[in-house]
C-alpha cells in the first residue's frame, strides 16, 4: 500500500490522500505512510471502521500526536448538526463550544492542535445540508459559517453553496441522477454562492482562525485569554440553549500587527425564536449579516453599530468588528 501512495505521489503528483474507514488500518501502518510520504502530502483520515478499530481519536493525542494525521471530527458533525436544525440542549452546546475551538484535550477533546481536526456538517455520505435544515437557506449559512469560524479544517460538502439536495436520500451511492449537480442552483441561489465565497476568503485573511493550540478561556482570574464565551440572555437558567456567541483575539504572535490586534464577535442562534446577546463596550459594525446572507469586511453602512446589545433571528449568525 505504500509503495502505491508512493507511485501516486511521484507520477501523478498528488498532494494528498483521504483513507476511508481509516481505523481499518493498524497504528504501525498509518505512523509509517507518515514517516515515508513526502512532508507536502496531507494525510486525512476518517477515525472509524466496520467492525472493530484498530485506533481511534484517543491516538491523536497520543500515538499519532507528532504526525501530520487529521481527522474527520465526528464530535463537531453531530453536536453542529442538531445546533443548525435548533433541536439540542445543554449537553450539545457545550459539546459543540468544545468542537468549536479544536476539541482539545484540554476541554475533554481529544487533539493537541485545531489542526487535527476536520469540521463538517455534510459530505458525500448522507444527506445534503440543505436536506439536513429542510432547504432553508439561512440556516445553510450558519451551517457554513459555522465550519469556517471554527477552529481547525473546514469542510464544505459539495454543492451547499448552491442548496444542493439529494430530495432527502442519504445513500445515493447507485443514484447518479441524485448524485450529479444541478449548476443551474448556482444562478438560482447567487446571493449564498456569493456570501460564501466572500466568507472562505474573509477566513483565510482573519488570524482568529489560524490557532496552533489551545485556546485559553476567559475565566476572570488571569488577564490573558483568547475566548470569552458570551451567552443568551437570561443565562443560567432561563436562556435559549441552541444559541451562543463568543469574543476571539488573534493568536498572541499576531498581536503586534496593528491590523490584526482586534477582536471578533461571533454568535450563533440555531434556534427557532431570536435571542439577545450582552455585548462588550463600545461599537460593532456587523460585517457578516447571516439575516441578509451578506458579507462584506467593511461593514454595511445602511444601519447603526451595534452597542449594548445585539439582537439575533432564529436560524441566523453574525460576526462583529470594532467599529473603530
Amino acid at each position: 500500500m505504500i509503495d502505491t501512495l508512493l507511485n501516486l505521489v511521484k507520477q501523478f503528483r498528488l498532494d494528498g490522500f483521504r483513507f476511508d474507514l481509516g481505523a481499518l488500518h493498524d497504528k504501525r501502518t498509518m505512523l509509517e505512510i507518515d514517516k515515508r510520504l513526502p512532508k507536502r502530502v496531507y494525510l486525512i483520515a476518517e477515525p472509524w471502521a466496520l467492525g472493530g478499530n484498530q485506533w481511534g481519536k484517543q491516538d491523536m493525542s497520543d500515538g499519532f500526536a507528532h504526525t501530520r494525521w487529521a481527522i474527520w471530527n465526528d464530535d463537531f458533525r453531530e453536536s453542529a448538526r442538531i445546533f443548525a436544525q435548533g433541536y439540542g440542549d445543554y449537553q450539545n452546546r457545550d459539546r459543540l463550544m468544545r468542537s468549536i475551538v479544536g476539541s482539545h484535550v484540554k476541554d475533554g477533546g481529544w487533539a493537541l492542535r485545531p489542526q487535527q481536526s476536520i469540521n463538517y456538517i455534510s459530505c458525500h455520505d448522507g444527506r445534503t445540508l440543505a436536506d439536513l435544515v429542510g432547504g432553508n437557506k439561512h440556516r445553510v449559512f450558519l451551517s457554513i459559517f459555522l465550519v469556517l469560524t471554527s477552529q481547525g479544517i473546514p469542510m464544505l460538502g459539495e454543492g451547499s453553496e448552491m442548496l444542493y439536495t439529494k430530495h432527502g436520500h442519504d445513500n445515493s451511492y447507485d443514484r447518479p441522477d441524485l448524485n450529479q449537480l444541478d449548476w443551474d442552483s448556482s444562478t438560482q441561489h447567487r446571493d449564498l454562492v456569493e456570501a460564501v465565497g466572500r466568507l472562505v476568503a474573509l477566513r483565510k485573511q482573519l488570524k482568529h482562525f489560524q490557532y496552533k493550540g489551545h485556546l485559553k478561556a476567559n475565566n476572570q482570574k488571569s488577564g490573558w485569554w483568547d475566548i470569552d464565551w458570551i451567552y443568551p440572555t437570561g443565562y443560567p437558567h432561563h436562556d435559549n440553549v441552541n444559541a451562543i456567541a463568543y469574543i476571539i483575539r488573534p493568536p498572541r504572535r499576531y498581536q503586534l500587527w496593528r491590523r490584526t490586534r482586534h477582536s471578533l464577535i461571533i454568535l450563533l442562534n440555531g434556534s427557532h425564536s431570536g435571542v439577545n446577546f450582552q455585548l462588550p463596550q463600545g461599537e460593532w459594525k456587523v460585517i457578516v449579516d447571516g439575516l441578509r446572507i451578506k458579507v462584506n469586511p467593511l461593514g454595511f453602512g445602511i444601519a447603526p453599530n451595534a452597542k449594548d446589545h445585539y439582537h439575533l433571528q432564529p436560524g441566523t449568525c453574525a460576526m462583529l468588528s470594532p467599529a473603530r
